[in-house]
């Protein structure tokens, strides 16, 4: 992660689905990516590319584009 976006507090549990579980330990399979703060499946990773100054949190999307690049779309 680049340190113009370090990474921000964690909450110490989360709700996910009907079950409340720790953060640090999630269920299953699931990873906790902590410079992203999610968790996600194992084959899911990622880098912030945007962040507000309020650090509203954004959906972006991404897609490899036929010419091998990667498109970046944010708010």
């Amino acid at each position: 992660m680049s340190a113009r976006y370090p990474p921000q507090p964690l909450a110490e549990s989360i709700n996910l689905q009907d079950r409340h579980d720790q953060f640090a330990a999630p269920p299953g399979e699931l990873v906790v990516r902590e410079h992203l703060g999610l968790i996600t499946a194992p084959s899911v990773d990622g880098h912030v590319v945007y962040r507000t100054e309020r650090g509203t949190f954004f959906e972006s999307r991404a897609t490899r584009t036929p010419g091998g690049d990667y498109l970046s779309i944010t708010p």
